[in-house]
């Protein structure tokens, strides 16, 4: 199956409007429709026409949600905006989003203002769908960079624009399919590859033998570092085990001098055993200070309960004050690590436990 793709401006009292199978309505600010756009956008919404509304306001901002609502109320005066529940087929219609995306309850957008998306029903149809998390600005996120910061989610910027590219195929499907230009039993069987080939949680480290990292397991090597948030790092079981509270740092970083400097090669792997022990998503990385310059893996996702984090040490996804902090830089390999750092991005405070540190390669 493939789709041709576009988009067209459409004013909503034009007869433009009834030629398209759904219309997308976002923005900031305060806005009215005149009588003329009301009774267009009701007559294409009774008619099987699709309204999809994506408030993208600041954090903060009630200004879009409180016009969208006074507003959609004008258009449909009998009807109620509802929680979308788990019945809704747009949580199947392209990717499987029925439980969620890596430990959030629905994929955020640029940012994760709500949980939940809304919709109104005409004659048992989802005919307006409301959601307030910008996945239109999420779509359009650098992913070498980071969103804004009132935007932050736990997740890196690759991961939260993937999230939102999924909830945007799965809308655009369903109001396709209900216009019959998607057979969904094609995309029921096609969306399992569509999240295999996409998932980077699908990711698996290498087989084959591991070393381990000298002296990475002895926990009163492990310092905590002042520009992390403030957190407890003790040991329980030859691990080292992180108790930690979300501060204004938004990250916790604990640090190991390596003595000897940890050498590492071309077709290396770092690896290490992560528990979590938190309810959500987590992510976790590693800086590296290797020749007078610090360097930082791409966040690695953790769920709840056993993980194996791994690190590429020739990807050319890592961080430094040389790329401005966005995710393109490559270690100078072969590189001689002086220091070690576990950092953890997560949305709540927890308790991680990190054990067998390791590399893998030849």
């Amino acid at each position: 199956m493939s789709l041709m793709a576009g988009d067209t401006v459409v004013r909503l009292d034009q007869p433009e409007l009834k030629r398209l199978p759904f219309v997308y309505l976002t923005g900031h600010n305060d806005f009215r429709f005149t009588d003329a756009e009301v009774r267009n956008l009701r007559e294409y919404l009774q008619k099987n026409g699709h309204l999809w509304a994506d408030d993208s306001t600041h954090y903060r901002d009630e200004t879009f949600d409180r016009a969208f609502r006074r507003e959609i109320a004008r258009v449909l005066p009998d009807a109620v905006i509802e929680r979308l529940g788990a019945d809704f087929e747009g949580w199947r219609t392209g990717y499987d989003l029925t439980r969620g995306y890596k430990g959030y309850a629905i994929p955020p957008g640029d940012k994760y203002r709500e949980d939940y998306i809304e919709g109104i029903r005409i004659n048992g149809r989802v005919a307006v769908i409301y959601t307030r998390n910008d996945y239109g600005d999420g779509l359009n996120i650098d992913p070498h960079t980071q969103p804004l910061k009132d935007s932050l989610t736990s997740l890196s910027p690759a991961e939260m624009q993937e999230g939102a590219t999924r909830m945007g195929v799965n809308l655009i499907l369903y109001f396709l399919s209900q216009h019959g230009g998607i057979d969904l039993t094609f995309v029921d069987k096609a969306s399992g590859g569509m999240r295999r080939a996409s998932d980077p949680s699908d990711a698996r480290p290498p087989e084959g033998p591991t070393r381990p990292i000298r002296g990475a397991g002895q926990t009163a090597t492990w310092v905590r570092e002042e520009w992390g948030d403030a957190a407890e790092g003790v040991e329980a079981d030859g691990r080292l085990v992180v108790r930690f509270q979300v501060g204004s740092k938004e990250k916790t970083v604990f640090s190991r001098l390596c003595e000897p400097a940890l050498t590492l090669r071309v077709g290396d792997t770092l690896l290490v055993d992560v528990e979590s022990r938190l309810t959500c998503g987590t992510r976790v990385a590693l800086g590296l200070d290797a020749g007078g310059r610090y360097f930082e893996t791409v966040p690695f996702y953790i769920k709840p309960g056993r993980n194996t984090a791994f690190f590429v040490c020739a990807d050319k996804t890592f961080k430094s004050a040389l790329t401005a902090w966005e995710y393109r830089d490559t270690l100078p390999l072969p590189a001689e690590v002086g220091k070690l750092n576990v950092l953890i991005y997560a949305p709540a405070g927890g308790e991680l436990r990190f054990g067998n540190f390791r590399m893998a390669g030849k």
